[in-house]
């Protein structure tokens, strides 16, 4: 991981050593007195051209330029075609503060440009918790404290990357499945952006400002609270994982319906649920916060996935932190989620439009909203990814 974000072999074991490779790379640069490898490399090279190249002769072949498409993202370094490809997923989100000066009443929306309808939709809606629910929520913080010990391995493991724990469960390789990791560091690197605006939004302080017993096991990262990035991240991983593994958008799978009772999704879950809690053992987090990433996470994939396949819609869902209470458990957050049966016309049976859910709900969702829809370059990154699952 370079800058905070995610490259070629980041999120697996052999990250270390592509990071090494860049500092490499900037020592090439500072070569100024000259003994540096770039400056050595360099002077070789001219004067090996100087002794084979002759006198110029113009060019001896007509060259013809790429042909434009989404296919000629391949012939680039892996970095360049991830800040390529970064753009073209964060394209349409914005953001909408509410609230006012009342804190109890402070919300953030996260919204979705749809160009190709001319409309903006309302994804999720955030409404930060009071200092009641942070301070009833510190007694549970206190209380995992006493897990440190068992978890300190993984702790301080995961504080750096966590993918190889969901690589573990399908096996993957990054040898093997080189465009399923690109669609993970691709979905990364635009998580990060989008929870580290909310995050600045809601402006909410950690455990350890509520008490000096918190201590946390590991230095606080110097930014706020909730949703929890670690919860975000680890639940983007799993649903978009899950995804491939039930080829959306290949032929014949054109639906986007997951799967709850399946073994391996839940084992993604668990792993995802277990690298958020293991953040509220460490100190760093409050159990609400962690659902509030959950809860982001699968709005963001399920965009993720439409603009990757063209498949599958999201819901518009509120999340209200002054009605959460408890401890985060990501089946009982999944069955908030999971959207119900498309709702009826206006004048059919059923048929009503979608409010807004009572302040007595802490996760609430509401009809299906129109979302930008396949995008040609990332279905390109994603066809390439599901040869992999074959």
């Amino acid at each position: 991981m370079v800058g905070g974000f995610y490259l070629s072999g980041d999120s697996g074991d052999s990250g270390d050593s592509g990071d090494s490779g860049d500092s490499g790379d900037s020592g090439d640069s500072g070569d100024s007195g000259g003994a540096g490898r770039m400056g050595s490399s360099a002077r070789a090279l001219i004067l090996a051209r100087d002794g084979v190249v002759g006198h110029w002769g113009g060019a001896n072949t007509r060259v013809k330029n790429y042909k434009p498409g989404p296919g000629t993202i391949d012939l680039w370094d892996m970095r360049f075609r991830l800040l390529a490809m970064e753009g073209e997923l964060l394209a349409g989100f914005d953001y909408l503060e509410g609230g006012g000066a009342d804190p109890t009443k402070h919300s953030l929306a996260l919204m979705h440009y749809d160009r190709a309808a001319k409309s903006e939709s309302t994804l999720l809606t955030l409404t930060r918790p009071g200092e009641t629910q942070f301070y009833e929520q510190l007694d549970l913080v206190a209380s995992y404290a006493a897990l440190r010990g068992e978890r300190a391995a993984e702790i301080t493991n995961q504080a750096r990357s966590f993918t190889r724990y969901f690589a573990s469960v399908l096996y993957l390789s990054e040898t093997r499945h080189q465009k399923t990791f690109e669609v993970i560091w691709l979905a990364l690197n635009v998580t990060r952006i989008i929870e580290m605006r909310i995050k600045q939004g809601l402006a909410c302080k950690r455990p350890a400002d509520y008490s000096p017993q918190i201590q946390p096991m590991l230095a606080a990262p110097g930014h706020a609270s909730l949703p929890s990035g670690h919860a975000t991240e680890a639940f983007v991983i799993a649903f978009l994982l899950d995804a491939l593994r039930r080829r959306v958008g290949a032929t014949g799978k054109q639906t986007n319906t997951i799967e709850k009772a399946n073994p391996v999704f839940q084992q993604l879950m668990l792993h995802a649920e277990r690298i958020a809690v293991n953040r509220t053992v460490a100190g760093l987090h409050f159990p609400v916060d962690s659902a509030a990433g959950m809860v982001l996470a699968y709005v963001l994939s399920n965009v993720f996935i439409r603009r990757f396949t063209g498949v599958g819609a999201t819901n518009s869902v509120w999340f209200n932190g002054t009605a959460f209470a408890g401890d985060f458990f990501y089946n009982e957050v999944l069955d908030f989620l999971i959207p119900p049966p498309p709702a009826a016309m206006p004048g059919e049976p059923g048929g009503a439009a979608a409010a807004a859910p009572a302040p007595k709900d802490a996760i609430a969702t509401g009809d299906a909203i129109e979302i930008a829809g396949k995008s040609d370059l990332l279905n390109e990154l994603w066809k390439q990814a599901l040869q992999e699952w074959a």
